[in-house]
């Protein structure tokens, strides 16, 4: 091997490495002594923090669980996530099992930076949020802890040089699999809020709501120093005519929107942590880029409820919000009048739980209605279409509400919520 022109800190690293390098093959290959040694993983796996991991029923009558898990490739070349599968820790049943055409296609993988992944293959020393969501037939069907079963390509660690190493060396070996279980979690079996809905009247629409991979369920930032998922429950909700629109009249002014103006309701009774007002709403159809991360709820409020637990009412008309930091309100109490403010496409009411009292650096946490009515089940072209100005959700004649209770509305959903909850 020639040194020339190699740096010191480099050649004692490569030294090193084939040091480690050797002392692998001297290990025992066979039996508990291997084990005993560890396994290679080469991308490592971290669930991102949640007090609690909470099951709830959604208004498919199914029980749902979801969650995240940080993922790390330690390579210093390329490792691609070829599978992983959820299994239940104690039976070893397979809960979910997606190969990697299925993990770009649903959207599970994300981007740090909050886009979905559009390929399994991790650069090296890359990071991705892997977002899960399982469900079940009933809540005695929901396991007591899960691990993740994972399979990876990659090469052995220190099979090649650096690449600035001048002369001949290791070629280097073929990419081969890797197959581990990481990523242990604990579900409780707590049960979650129950809350009165935060507006009434018909036809509301659940937007950007889970369990599909939406911008709240990817929602996760840096925060004190860790990822944190603060609208991982989350949803938007617009409000639809009886003849499916959204709006009528000039696109860019909130007033044509359905749903603009009308009350927002405390959802449970509490205490005013946080309350904003004076900021303008955005012209419909344009998300402004000069907000800074604090003002992007725009005008809102923060109820802290029992349980330690805070509700979340954003986007709220300038003007509106008549509820001071201190006030103690009732459930049903008018907090403000639905509006465009922050970070918002569409007048809407953003509405979601936390457990804690900062919203920013709390978990997002489940909760189910009391009493709702589960109108009718619509999609994203739908909501494209509703969104030039056309009728593009189900008319009123066409819909058919059926009671529902203790169930949370699933992603686009429609919903009534009578005024006598």
């Amino acid at each position: 091997m020639a040194f020339g022109g190699t740096s010191r800190g480099t050649l004692l690293a490569t030294l090193a490495a084939a040091l480690f390098a050797s002392l692998l093959l001297v290990l025992p290959q066979q039996g508990s002594a291997a084990q005993d040694q560890g396994r290679l993983t080469p991308i490592v796996v971290a669930p991102v923090p949640q007090k609690q991991i909470v099951p709830i029923e959604g208004s498919d009558a199914r029980w749902h669980v979801m969650y995240e898990l940080e993922l790390t490739n330690t390579l210093a070349g390329e490792a691609d996530l070829r599978s992983v599968a959820a299994v239940d820790t104690e039976t070893k049943r397979t809960l979910l099992s997606l190969d990697s055409g299925q993990i770009v296609a649903g959207e599970y993988l994300h981007t740090l930076n909050r886009t979905s992944a559009e390929t399994t293959v991790f650069e090296a020393n890359q990071g991705r949020v892997l977002i899960l969501n399982l469900s079940f037939p009933s809540k005695r069907k929901v396991p007591e802890r899960i691990t993740h079963r994972f399979v990876v390509r990659g090469a052995e660690p220190f099979s090649q040089p650096p690449d600035e190493l001048e002369g001949e060396g290791s070629a280097g070996q073929q990419p081969r699999d890797f197959s581990y279980p990481a990523g242990k979690l604990r579900i409780s079996h707590d049960a979650p809020p129950v809350l009165r809905p935060p507006l009434e009247g018909e036809g509301w629409l659940a937007s950007n709501a889970p369990p599909g991979p939406t911008s709240h369920v990817n929602a996760i930032v840096g925060i004190d120093g860790r990822l944190q998922a603060a609208e991982r429950w989350a949803a938007d909700w617009i409000q639809i005519d009886p003849s499916g629109r959204i709006y009528s009249g000039e696109r860019t002014d909130p007033s044509s929107w359905f749903g603009y103006g009308d009350p927002i309701i405390a959802a449970k009774k509490g205490v005013i942590t946080e309350a904003r007002d004076g900021m303008a709403d955005q012209p419909p159809g344009t998300m402004p880029t000069n907000l800074t991360f604090p003002e992007l709820p725009g005008n809102y409020v923060s109820v802290r409820m029992k349980g330690g637990f805070s509700a979340v009412y954003a986007h709220l008309k300038p003007g509106s919000v008549n509820v001071e930091v201190g006030d103690e309100v009732r459930t049903g109490q008018t907090l403000g009048l639905l509006g465009n403010s922050g970070a918002s496409l569409a007048p809407h009411l953003h509405f979601h739980v936390v457990n804690g009292s900062n919203i920013f650096a709390s978990d997002g946490y489940p909760f189910v209605l009391d009493s709702f009515e589960l109108a009718a089940q619509s999609d994203l072209p739908a909501l494209a279409t509703a969104l030039q100005g056309e009728s593009g959700f189900p008319a009123r004649d066409q819909m058919t509400p059926v009671a529902r209770r203790d169930q949370l509305p699933l992603d686009f959903t429609i919903n009534d919520f009578p005024g006598d909850n």
